[in-house]
């Protein structure tokens, strides 16, 4: 029995058996099973069969899209704030901003629907935005070009842009708590206003940039009052049906409450001049310790 088993096991590695006497040897298939070996040699098993490595040409293939996508994008950055082949002009205080119909109404169903619904800018060609920040529609347009927007306060200095009238009420206490160097809007405030308007000129993608980059900002504040500044500014720019930036104020405020409250950035008459904000805030609090329970009521 013993005998029977090693000589299984030497065909079964070695892939012949002795030949008989005045016949040639000829090599054998390896056996697909030996009954009792497998148990006998667990390290017998055959191992599973590699992927086959992906080839050449598929790489440079795949290489050669990704280098045509990057031609096409600059191609396409290349048109932001030219006026040739311009179609279209966004106007925003003494601002005018050439752009292209095949750009930024597939990315903004609000500028399609201007430019299709046979509104008086379907004839005129020109789109009006006067209730807003030229800085900021100028970063929309930005996005719709390239993907991507940037901003720094100096920016704003140097282009001599108003914030308008509405907004200016919003962040009336960040533009005190600032020297009359620096009475630009910060980065924080100036995410919340583009998140804003591409809410308004229903932009998604811009949206999510927007969220990222304040969220961002939003952690190097909390030993400041414009924290809480902030807060204010989401939830009067914001309506209360879009939980973008609001669900995340609740959760930095959640995750550091401990520290907003010892520096000073979170104070109470945030609770009182933002109750939404405390009502958000009160039930994310109570969710967290105890979740709400699938029958409870709603009164």
């Amino acid at each position: 029995m013993v005998f029977k088993r090693e000589k299984a096991h030497r065909i079964y590695y070695e892939g012949y058996s002795e030949p008989e006497v005045g016949v040639e040897a000829e090599l054998p298939e390896p056996p697909a099973e030996f009954p009792g070996v497998q148990e006998e040699f667990p390290e017998a098993q055959a191992e599973p069969s590699k992927e086959r490595p992906e080839s050449s040409h598929s790489i440079k293939t795949d290489m050669k899209r990704s280098e045509d996508t990057e031609v096409l994008l600059k191609a396409v950055a290349s048109l932001y704030r030219n006026s040739k082949y311009s179609d279209l002009t966004i106007v925003c205080g003494d601002e005018r901003f050439p752009v292209h119909q095949n750009i930024v109404c597939p990315r903004s169903e609000f500028f399609a629907k201007a430019c299709d619904g046979g509104f008086p800018e379907s004839a005129t060609r020109e789109i009006h935005l006067p209730d807003d920040d030229p800085l900021v529609v100028e970063k929309t347009i930005q996005y719709l070009y390239t993907l991507d927007y940037s901003y720094s306060p100096a920016e704003k200095a140097n282009k001599n842009a108003t914030i308008s009238t509405a907004r200016r009420q919003t962040v009336r206490q960040a533009e005190k708590a600032q020297t009359e160097e620096s009475q630009y809007p910060d980065p924080l405030f100036f995410h919340i206003w583009v998140y804003a308007l591409a809410d308004r000129l229903l932009i998604n993608g811009l949206k999510t940039l927007a969220r990222e980059y304040f969220h961002e900002s939003l952690q190097r504040y909390l030993n400041s009052r414009d924290f809480g500044n902030a807060v204010e500014d989401v939830y009067s720019l914001t309506p209360p049906e879009d939980r973008g930036l609001r669900d995340l104020v609740i959760q930095v405020t959640l995750d550091n409450m401990r520290t907003l409250r010892q520096t000073g950035a979170l104070r109470d008459d945030i609770f009182r001049k933002v109750p939404d904000f405390a009502i958000d805030l009160c039930i994310a609090r109570i969710n967290r310790d105890i979740p709400p329970s699938s029958f409870c009521y709603t009164y």
